[in-house]
């Protein structure tokens, strides 16, 4: 986080950033009422449900960030700050709400990508084992990625 702040939030980088976030949450709302209609497979459910939840938490963050955080508290929105520091995410009952909503944030993205990847994959003709592997390693991945930044979060400040 530390790298890429200086990048993020230059004055140019991150209204890009936010406007592009909008056209994310605009078009695949789009997607995702044509796609509500239909019947699908597994892998249909898994973008459908990590879709709904990237409705929801994507807002709710940027929110959380910019009128809760910098505005209102007037605070740097850093790791520490997301990790309800000083008091920690499980010794403050507010802020063990917390948990699940970053690490299912970070699992559903991955796996939102994954499941896309499958179907770009499909798409250009690669064999149905090879694309069903390919996703469920990257969801896999997101998984291990999920607890550890889960397990770096439940370290600060507790």
């Amino acid at each position: 986080m530390e790298l890429l702040r200086a990048w993020y939030r230059a004055d140019l980088v991150q209204p890009v950033l936010i406007a592009l976030l909008g056209w994310q949450l605009v078009t695949g709302l789009r997607l995702l009422w044509a796609k509500v209609a239909h019947r699908g497979d597994v892998y249909s459910s898994i973008q459908t449900a990590t879709a709904v939840y990237l409705l929801v938490y994507i807002p709710s963050h940027l929110i959380a960030v910019f009128i809760l955080g910098r505005w209102f508290l007037g605070v740097d929105t850093t790791f520490a700050w997301a990790s309800g520091a000083p008091s920690g995410l499980l010794l403050d009952a507010w802020n063990v709400r917390l948990i699940p909503h970053y690490s299912l944030a970070v699992l559903f993205v991955i796996g939102h990508l994954a499941v896309g990847l499958r179907a770009v994959l499909l798409g250009h003709g690669v064999a149905v084992p090879v694309a069903d592997r390919a996703a469920w390693i990257i969801c896999s991945t997101g998984l291990a990625l999920a607890i550890i930044i889960a397990i770096a979060q439940l370290s600060v400040g507790g």
